[in-house]
């Protein structure tokens, strides 16, 4: 696992596909139907994906919180992520330094042969301009885990200077963004909610993690 900070990376094309478990039923079936689409039509669009990691438990007073691993549902929602989730050829994953968000993606650079590589910038509690900036320089198909109030900072940001989100906004444990981009710019975005595991569905029951949110001034 190596760490890395803003940068300039090159660009490389590649493909992208979906598999792994979803929770039976209509709804799931459409669910999976709507993400096959989706990749399908992205796939040789400029795409990067900002992820916010699955489910952690609960903080502990007094306890490294850099240290939190996923919970079991978060483990099994990052096996589902792996299942669908495929960075192009020669694009990085990136991650927070925190195990949450690095457990999130592991299975994603495993499967295709890669580690997963840490930066700063995508901890929580830090300035949003050099995301901002991480986000105009990786390469087409990057992708990057993250907390929940980085993305939501993120996100505000980019609307705020003129991306267009599609669909409804999500900031859920386990979403995903995918950001278009012309040039540098992201143009577009739209938010992936998480797919549950067929054994996790029905009884969703862990506690909010604490990660720290962004609320905007009303």
């Amino acid at each position: 696992m190596g760490t890395v900070g803003p940068l300039m990376f090159g660009h490389e094309t590649g493909s992208t596909g979906l598999g792994g478990r979803v929770t039976n039923g209509p709804g799931s079936v459409r669910l999976a139907l709507k993400l096959v689409a989706l990749i399908e039509r992205r796939k040789w669009e400029r795409v990067i994906y900002l992820v916010r990691h699955g489910k952690a438990g609960s903080r502990s007073e007094g306890s490294d919180d850099r240290l939190r691993p996923l919970s079991a549902k978060g483990r099994r929602q990052a096996e589902v992520l792996a299942g669908w989730l495929t960075p192009r050829d020669g694009a990085p994953v990136l991650s927070s330094p925190y195990i949450r968000c690095v457990e999130t993606v592991e299975q994603v650079a495993a499967r295709h042969g890669r580690t997963v590589d840490t930066s700063d910038v995508l901890a929580e509690g830090g300035p949003v301009e050099p995301l901002l900036q991480l986000l105009a320089e990786v390469p087409d198909g990057s992708v990057l885990c993250t907390h929940g109030d980085m993305l939501e900072l993120a996100v505000e940001h980019l609307v705020a200077g003129g991306t267009h989100v599609q669909g409804a906004s999500s900031f859920e444990k386990g979403v995903v963004w995918a950001l278009t981009r012309t040039g540098s710019d992201v143009t577009q975005a739209h938010a992936i909610p998480p797919v549950k595991p067929a054994d996790t569905a029905a009884t969703d029951t862990d506690p909010d993690d604490g990660d720290l949110i962004h609320v905007s001034a009303p």
